[in-house]
C-alpha cells in the first residue's frame, strides 16, 4: 500500500511530550488501531520472520480498512509522522488534526513545514 507523507503532530512550544500519552489515545480513539504484526522473510537470515510493529505506530481506520498511519519519527524526535494513502487523505487530515487536539499539541502539514 502507497502512502504519501502529509505532515507532523508537533507538541507546542514548552510542552513536554508524554509517548505514554499517545499510545494511550491509540487504544482510545475509534479511528486508530494499533499496527498488526506481519509475518516476512528476515533478508539475513532468509527464514519467516514476525515484524512487530513499535508500540507508537498507529493505523488510521476508515469503515474498518488501513488507510494511512501515524507513528513516532524516526529521528528520535518528539513528532508524530502522518501518511496516507490517495484516497483517503483528507479523512486522515481530520484524524490528525483531532490527535493533535487531544494531545494539546499541533498538526503541520507538509505544505506548511
Amino acid at each position: 500500500m502507497d502512502m504519501e507523507f502529509l505532515g507532523a503532530i508537533e507538541p507546542e512550544h514548552g510542552a513536554s511530550p508524554e509517548q505514554s500519552e499517545w499510545i494511550a489515545l491509540i487504544a482510545a480513539h475509534s479511528s486508530l488501531a494499533l499496527g498488526k504484526p506481519k509475518q516476512g522473510v528476515n533478508p539475513f537470515t532468509k527464514k519467516a520472520h514476525m515484524y512487530k510493529p513499535a508500540p507508537d505506530y498507529a493505523q488510521v481506520l476508515l469503515d474498518g480498512a488501513e488507510v494511512g498511519a501515524i507513528h513516532g519519527a524516526m529521528d528520535n524526535s518528539n513528532r508524530l509522522e502522518v501518511w496516507s494513502v490517495a484516497a483517503a487523505k483528507s479523512h486522515v487530515l481530520v484524524i490528525a488534526q483531532d490527535v493533535a487536539s487531544r494531545l494539546s499539541w499541533r498538526f503541520v502539514r507538509k505544505t506548511d513545514a
